[in-house]
């Protein structure tokens, strides 16, 4: 399971499962990181982006989504995430983070992750 809200730019998805997202129209001499973090800020991980015909690629595989748990007795967990656009200029690297969706500068982009469930199991 996995839904981005292409309005909001918040994503859903379920703990162990891939996701893909494409940020559209980047240049070629960038490089795009995905980066999530609890709400306490701190990294859980961060991936770089493949470019590919001036669109940057971000695939979450299934190693890295288990990372984002549910604690026991909760029906999901949320976590923020941004999308890191770096490059150089003069010599030197510069980076902005892309505001996504319908968020202002500084508004969290978030990921709500439902916990993975064996077959037949109940998450109380």
């Amino acid at each position: 399971m996995n839904i981005t809200d292409e309005e909001t730019g918040d994503i859903f998805v379920q703990q162990g499962d891939d996701f893909h997202l494409r940020v559209k129209n980047i240049e070629a001499e960038t490089s795009v990181f995905f980066a999530v973090s609890d709400l306490a800020n701190n990294i859980i991980f961060e991936i770089e982006a493949i470019h590919e015909n001036g669109d940057a690629f971000i695939e979450v595989d299934n190693e890295h989504s288990d990372l984002l748990t549910v604690p026991r007795g909760r029906k999901q967990e949320v976590y923020k995430y941004g999308i890191k656009v770096c490059k150089k200029v003069n010599d030197k690297w510069v980076d902005d983070t892309l505001v996504v969706g319908n968020k202002n500068t500084g508004e969290p982009n978030k990921i709500t992750v439902y916990p993975k469930l064996s077959e037949g199991a109940k998450n109380d």
